[in-house]
């Protein structure tokens, strides 16, 4: 009974690790399509897809979650780890969720065709990017270091994403052209919805505390 108990446990952060991959292939498409100035609609739809399979990762989790709660009863650090991948699997599935509606606005900007705040926009995907990968390892590892300094990476999204957005807003107050409000709007909506990934990475880090140490420390 205990050697199913752990297979299931071990199947669950399987699921867990492979949401990882998965956002991590999203965050690829989009930096290419940021860099390549292109993005068609068969790409977008590629994104879509990974999502979709993000929703169904989730569900497994919840899954064998439940089953493991309902007929083993677990406790100790086996508790904390199926109560903290509920959470884990929940915000990777907001993650995609974001990036699905960045890979649809960047779309849309990228059409437009005025290129001139990618730069930021690249910059803060990279670094999200770097957060997620480095959030699974200290999952798999629990690494609570690395935990850590990752999430103190997110200090320097907040940073761009309040730059890039004073831009914006002082942009669309100088320049009135239809086309030009159009791309700033979907250009703000692309960084609120970056600087949403970083407090969901923070709440995956906050898990992994939990995991680890029994403890939450809340980020505020």
């Amino acid at each position: 009974m205990q050697n199913a108990f752990h297979d299931k446990l071990d199947e669950t952060e399987k699921l867990l690790l492979q949401m990882g991959d998965t956002i991590d292939d999203i965050f690829n498409r989009i930096l290419s399509s940021y860099q390549k100035r292109s993005m068609n609609e068969a790409e977008l739809t590629i994104i879509l897809e990974l999502d979709s399979q993000l929703d169904e990762l989730e569900n497994k989790v919840e899954t064998y979650s439940t089953e493991m709660l309902a007929l083993y009863q677990p406790m100790g650090v086996d508790l904390r780890y199926i109560l903290s991948a509920l959470k884990i699997s929940s915000n990777l599935e907001r993650i995609g969720d974001h990036l699905r509606k960045i890979a649809r606005k960047s779309r849309k900007a990228i059409i437009i065709g005025d290129f001139e705040h990618f730069y930021s926009l690249t910059e803060m995907i990279i670094l999200l990017r770097q957060m997620s990968q480095q959030i699974m390892i200290s999952l798999k590892e629990r690494n609570l270091r690395l935990s850590n300094e990752t999430l103190e990476m997110d200090d320097k999204i907040d940073a761009i994403q309040r730059d890039l957005f004073n831009k914006l807003i002082n942009k669309m107050s100088t320049n009135s052209d239809p086309q030009n409000i159009s791309l700033d709007v979907h250009l703000l909506f692309i960084t609120r919805f970056l600087e949403r990934i970083g407090d969901h990475i923070e709440n995956i880090g906050e898990r992994i505390a939990f995991i680890i140490n029994g403890k939450i420390k809340k980020s505020y």
